[in-house]
């Protein structure tokens, strides 16, 4: 995928790439979700990510680059996935 071959070695390397925001992503998630509550379609999943894009767009900001979301998952995993 391009995640992987693209995103996540530039993250490595200490690159972010700045091509779409927290903010926005959040915004674009949030809108899905509502769309599932107003449809009667349940969203588990989906409901999921809209809090963890919140969680991060309080740590980092909205114009924070979306990628940056990987250090949601390294904080809450005591991990290092990327450099």
């Amino acid at each position: 995928s391009y995640s992987t071959e693209i995103t996540l070695p530039r993250l490595a390397a200490g690159q972010t790439m700045a091509n779409f925001t927290l903010g926005l992503m959040h915004k674009d998630v949030r809108l899905a979700t509502e769309l599932g509550v107003a449809s009667g379609t349940p969203m588990h999943v989906s409901n999921l990510g809209r809090e963890i894009f919140l969680t991060s767009l309080n740590d980092l900001g909205p114009e924070a680059d979306v990628n940056l979301l990987i250090r949601q998952f390294e904080r809450n995993g005591k991990v290092k996935v990327v450099g």
